[in-house]
C-alpha cells in the first residue's frame, strides 16, 4: 500500500504537557499540510475524529494512547501518537480513510528506554518516513529516523545518537529537492541550539546550528517546506522574554528573517492553508494568539492577533480572497480572557498576599474553583481571615517554564505588591521533552530572580511521580522521564536532584515536605534518605477503580495521575500549610543603630534579628524631612552575620535633617511587627563662597567678607590668611552668630597689632560645626600697593591728632 499526502511539507508536533496543555481528552490539532482545513480531536470517551470538509472519520482509541499530530495523505490521513503498553512507551500512526482507520505496523525497535516526538517526513503524495527521538531518558535521547515503503519501516537510522546532552522538540520535513530535513533543540552545555541535519542520498548530515552560536536559550522549532526551501520558527529567550524568531533555508544555508511581536512566546507551528503559508504562535503578553501571512522566504506579509487565554491552541481558517481568523475547537468565538480569582485593584499594604503561579495543578482544572490557592486561606489551613492574609490564584493549564517567565514579571510588575510566590511549574517542561535541563533550570532561577530583585519570596514546588516512566490522564497517558531514580540511587542527575528536591508530596505523614529546595530553605530539613509517595505501593499502583487510594485522592476516579481531584487538593493544601507555618511569624528586631545625632550623610542601619530567628527577608523602611527616603525587602542572606545574629545595611547618602527609621522581618508565614526609632544627620558644612578683598587694594588692614554656605549650618568659620611664599600669617576663628549678617559674614583679624604690607596675599574661609570642619573655600588671591612709609605706629584712624610721629 502506498499513503499519499496531498502536498509536501512536514508535521508539527503538538507538545505534551504532564500538567494539562494536552490530555488525551480534549485534545485537538490542525494539520500543517492540507490546503483545506483538516482537524482532530479526542473526545472525553477517547475517541479520535478527523475531520476534513464534507467528511469525519471517528474511531475508538487503544487504552492508554496519547494523540500528537496528524496529516493528510492521499484519500485519507495519518496521525502520529503514544501508546503505553505492558509498562512500555510505543510510537503508534493510525491510517485512515475511506476504508476505515487502521494501526501501520510498529516502527523499528533499537535497545532504548524512551522514545517519543514522532515527526511524519511526507513527499510529494507519498509518506516517506518518520523520524523520532529515543534514548535512556529525557535528557539522553538521540534522533532518528526510518523509511516508509508503503508496506513497512525501514531499518533505523542515527541521524545524531546520544551526545550525553538533551536533544529535543524533533521537527521536520522533505525538502522539494527530496532532502530530509530535521531540526531539533540541542544542549550544547550551556543552553540550547537549533540544530539540523539534512539526509541526502540515505546519509545523514554532521549536526549543526542552524544560526551562529548566540549565547541565549533557543527552544521548541518548527519548520516546514516551501517552494524556496524550508521556514523554522523558535522561541528564542533575549535576557527577559522569549520571542518569536522565523530563519528561512535555501537548500544550503539558514538566514535569520524576523523577530516576531509578542512577550513570552512559547509555541509555534506552521499551517499552509489558501495557497500560502501561516505561522500561528501564542504570546504572554498581550495574552493573545497571532497567524502571520509569510512568503516563501519568510517574511511576514500580514498579521491578525487576537486577544484570548492560553490554555488551548485555535485552529487557523481563511476564506478565498479574506482575511486570516482563528477558530477554537467546539467554539464560535475566541474564549473569554482568564479571570482572577481576587481583585487587581492594589491592596493596601497590610494585606500579606500570596501569589499561587503555576500549570493546571495550581489552576486547580480537576477540582475547579476549589484547588489549593483557594483552600488555602480558609481558617482550617492559613486562617487569612484573622490574620488578613490573601491568596492569588494566577495558575495556566499547560504552561511551562519558559511561558511562565514573561507571565510572572508582567504580574509581579502589575499586580504586587505581593509577599510570596508559590511557583508550581516544572512538570510540563519534564514531560515536554522540549527543553533541556540547563533550559529549565536557568527559567526557574529567573523567575526567583525576578522575584527577589523586587522584594518577593519564592518557594518552589512541583508534583512528579520520580518511579514511574507515565503520567496518567484521562484515557491515556505519556510518558516523562524515564525512571528518575530514587534517593539510595547513585545518579547525581542535576534536573533529578531540583525536582526531588522541591516535590510537592502529597503524604503529610512521610515527613519530607515541598520546602526542602536548597534556593529557599525555609525549613533547613535533614538531608532524607528515603521518600514515600501518594498511592505508591513498591512502584506497583496502577490507575483504575482497584486502586482505593487513587480513587480518592487523584481525577477521574484515579485515572488522572497527573492531578489530584478534590480530596487530593486538600491534602495538598494540608501540605502547603505545614510548610507555610512550619516557622512561627517572625517576632520584632531590636535596632542598634543610627540613633541620636550621626555625623555622616551614610549612616549604617544595624539591628539584631528577632529570637528566635525565623525571618527569612526583612523590610527597612526611612522616612526624612521630604517624606519616604527608602522602603524595600531585602533577603536574610544578604548583609546579616549568622554567628553574631545582626544585619546591617546601608540606603546610600541623607541630607542633614531628623529622620525616622523601621525594620520588621517577614518569612512565608507572615511579618513582624514594626520596631522603630529616630535620628538626625549632621554633616561638616560645605564650602562658603569668599567675596573680599580680592584683586589690588590700598587698604593694610582690609576686611574679609563671605557669603555663607548653602545649607548654612556652621557655628563658627576658621578664616586663614597666607602670603605668597605660602606661609600663614592668620588663621583664627569667628562665631557664625556675632559675625554674620543674612547671607554674608565678614572679619578684621588685622584690626590691630601687625599691619599687611605692599605685597600678594591669599585667603580662605571653611565653616565648623559638632561634626567636624567643613571644606574649605576657594584661595582668593589680593594684592596691596602704595601704603609702604605711611604707618609705623598702627593707627589708621585718619586722625592726625593722633599721631606722635610723622614718617618722611
Amino acid at each position: 500500500m502506498s499513503i499519499r499526502a496531498h502536498r509536501p511539507a512536514v508535521a508539527w508536533l503538538a507538545a505534551l504537557a504532564c500538567a494539562g496543555q494536552l490530555a488525551a481528552s480534549g485534545w485537538s490539532v490542525q494539520s500543517t499540510l492540507s490546503a483545506q482545513p483538516l482537524t482532530a480531536t479526542v473526545d472525553e470517551q477517547g475517541e479520535l475524529c478527523v475531520r476534513s470538509p464534507g467528511r469525519s472519520d471517528c474511531t475508538a482509541l487503544p487504552r492508554a494512547t496519547m494523540m500528537q499530530s496528524v496529516e493528510p495523505v492521499g484519500r485519507g490521513w495519518v496521525a502520529t501518537g503514544r501508546t503505553l503498553l505492558d509498562g512500555d512507551v510505543h510510537l503508534s500512526l493510525l491510517a485512515g480513510g475511506p476504508d476505515g482507520v487502521r494501526l501501520l505496523p510498529p516502527l523499528p525497535r533499537t535497545p532504548a528506554d524512551q522514545r517519543g516526538n514522532p515527526v511524519l517526513l511526507v513527499e510529494g503524495l507519498e509518506l516517506r518516513g518518520v523520524a523520532w527521538l529515543q534514548g535512556r531518558d529525557s535528557q539522553a535521547l538521540g534522533v532518528w529516523a526510518a523509511a516508509w515503503n508503503g508496506e513497512s519501516w525501514g531499518a533505523p537510522e542515527a541521524v545524531s545518537p546520544t551526545t550525553g546532552r538533551p536533544q529535543l522538540a524533533l521537527s521536520g520535513t522533505v525538502l522539494p529537492d527530496g532532502r530530509w530535513l530535521l531540526l531539533w533543540a540541542g544542549d550544547d552545555g550551556n543552553d540550547d541550539e537549533i540544530t539540523f541535519s539534512v539526509r541526502d542520498g540515505g546519509r545523514w548530515s554532521p549536526p549543526r546550528r542552524v544560526l551562529a552560536d548566540n549565547q541565549v536559550f533557543d527552544l521548541m522549532p518548527s519548520v516546514t517546506v516551501t517552494p524556496a526551501g524550508a521556514v523554522a520558527s523558535w522561541a528564542r529567550f533575549d535576557g527577559r522574554d522569549y520571542r518569536a524568531v522565523v530563519a528561512a533555508y535555501d537548500g544550503s544555508r539558514w538566514t535569520e528573517v524576523a523577530q516576531l511581536p509578542g512577550r513570552g512566546v512559547e509555541r509555534t507551528s506552521f499551517t499552509h492553508l489558501g495557497g500560502g503559508l501561516q505561522l500561528l504562535y501564542s504570546s504572554v503578553v498581550p495574552e493573545s494568539w497571532a497567524v502571520v501571512e509569510l512568503d516563501a522566504r519568510g517574511r511576514a506579509l500580514g498579521r491578525v492577533e487576537v486577544p484570548a487565554a492560553l490554555d488551548e491552541r485555535p485552529f487557523v481558517e481563511t476564506s478565498p480572497g479574506g482575511p486570516f481568523s482563528l477558530r477554537w475547537p467546539d467554539r464560535d468565538a475566541p474564549p473569554p480572557r482568564r479571570i482572577d480569582t481576587a481583585p487587581t485593584e492594589v491592596p493596601d499594604g497590610g494585606t500579606f498576599r500570596y501569589m499561587a503561579f503555576g500549570d493546571s495543578i495550581t489552576e486547580g482544572v480537576r477540582c475547579e474553583g476549589n484547588g489549593y490557592p483557594e483552600r488555602l486561606p480558609d481558617a482550617e489551613f492559613l486562617n487569612c481571615p484573622g490574620n488578613g492574609c490573601q491568596v492569588v490564584n494566577k495558575g495556566l493549564g499547560g504552561e511551562t517554564t519558559s511561558s511562565g517567565l514573561t507571565r510572572i514579571q508582567s504580574l509581579l510588575d502589575n499586580q504586587g505588591p505581593w509577599d510570596v510566590v508559590l511557583l508550581m511549574e516544572g512538570t510540563n517542561d519534564i514531560c515536554f521533552g522540549s527543553i533541556s535541563n540547563n533550559g529549565i533550570q536557568s527559567n526557574l532561577n529567573q523567575m526567583e530572580t525576578q522575584a527577589r530583585i523586587r522584594g518577593v519570596d519564592l518557594l518552589h514546588m512541583t508534583i512528579i511521580d520520580l518511579n514511574r516512566r507515565g503520567v496518567f490522564s484521562g484515557t491515556g497517558a505519556f510518558p516523562c522521564p524515564a525512571d528518575l531514580g530514587r534517593e539510595d540511587n547513585t545518579d547525581t542527575n542535576e534536573m533529578e536532584v531540583r525536582v526531588r528536591d522541591n516535590l510537592a508530596n502529597l503524604d503529610a505523614d512521610t515527613g519530607y515536605r515541598w520546602w526542602a529546595n536548597t534556593r529557599s530553605d525555609v525549613s533547613d530539613p535533614p538531608e532524607v534518605t528515603s521518600e514515600q509517595y501518594l498511592c505508591n505501593d513498591n512502584n506497583t499502583n496502577v490507575p483504575g477503580p482497584s486502586n482505593s487510594c487513587l480513587d480518592t485522592y487523584y481525577a477521574n476516579g484515579g485515572s488522572d495521575w497527573g492531578h489530584p481531584g478534590c480530596n487530593g487538593y486538600a491534602r495538598l493544601t494540608d501540605e502547603i500549610r505545614d510548610g507555610i507555618v512550619a516557622k512561627p511569624v517572625p517576632s520584632p528586631v531590636t535596632l542598634t543603630a543610627p540613633t541620636g545625632t550621626v555625623f555622616t550623610s551614610v549612616p549604617i542601619f544595624q539591628w539584631n534579628k528577632e529570637s528566635p530567628r525565623d525571618a527569612t527577608w526583612y523590610e527597612l523602611d526611612v522616612d526624612g524631612p521630604g517624606g519616604s527616603v527608602y522602603d524595600a525587602w531585602t533577603i536574610e542572606t544578604s548583609g546579616c552575620s549568622a554567628a553574631a545574629g545582626t544585619c546591617t545595611r546601608s540606603v546610600g547618602s541623607l541630607a542633614d535633617g531628623s529622620y525616622t527609621w523601621r525594620v520588621r522581618g517577614r518569612n512565608p508565614h507572615g511579618r513582624s511587627t514594626w520596631t522603630q526609632t529616630s535620628f538626625t544627620v549632621l554633616t561638616p558644612p560645605s564650602a562658603p563662597s569668599p567675596v573680599a578683598p580680592t584683586g589690588s587694594i590700598g587698604e593694610p588692614r582690609p576686611v574679609f567678607q563671605w557669603n555663607k554656605e548653602t545649607p548654612f549650618k556652621s557655628d563658627s568659620y576658621r578664616l586663614e590668611v597666607s602670603d605668597d611664599q605660602g606661609h600663614v600669617l592668620s588663621d583664627t576663628s569667628w562665631d557664625a552668630g556675632a559675625s554674620c549678617s543674612g547671607s554674608s559674614c565678614s572679619a578684621e583679624p588685622f584690626a590691630t597689632g601687625v599691619l599687611l604690607t605692599d605685597g600678594s596675599y591669599a585667603w580662605r574661609v571653611r565653616g565648623v560645626n559638632a561634626a567636624g570642619e567643613g571644606t574649605w573655600s576657594a584661595q582668593t588671591a589680593f594684592s596691596i600697593t602704595g601704603t609702604s612709609g605711611i604707618f609705623s605706629d598702627g593707627f589708621e584712624s585718619g586722625d592726625t591728632s593722633r599721631w606722635t610721629q610723622t614718617v618722611e
